[in-house]
Parts: C-alpha cells; sequence; structure tokens
C-alpha cells in the first residue's frame, strides 16, 4: 500500500506545486499588461500634448 500511496502524494504536491507557478505566471503577465496598457495610453497622450504646445 505504502508504494501505491507515495507516488499518489508526490503526483498531487507537483502539480499543486505547477498550478501554484502557472497563478503566479498569470498573475505576473496581468500586471505587466496593465503597466503597458497605462504606459502606452499616457506616453502618447503627453507627446500629443507637446506636440500641440509647441506649433
Amino acid at each position: 500500500m505504502t508504494h501505491t500511496v507515495e507516488p499518489v502524494v508526490v503526483a498531487d504536491s507537483v502539480s499543486t506545486d505547477v498550478e501554484n507557478l502557472w497563478a503566479r505566471l498569470q498573475l505576473v503577465e496581468d500586471r505587466v499588461r496593465h503597466a503597458v496598457a497605462v504606459r502606452g495610453a499616457s506616453v502618447p497622450a503627453r507627446r500629443r500634448r507637446r506636440g500641440d504646445r509647441k506649433p
């Protein structure tokens, strides 16, 4: 019984670790996309404002 139970426990722990890592990667991707979206929206707005002020 111990030989069959141990591999299952190890597999469960590995799967949970992988799921946790995947969740962390998704959170990081969401943060990066949000930061890029905010920067992309703010930078052109500043450039447009500067461009409007120059002429």
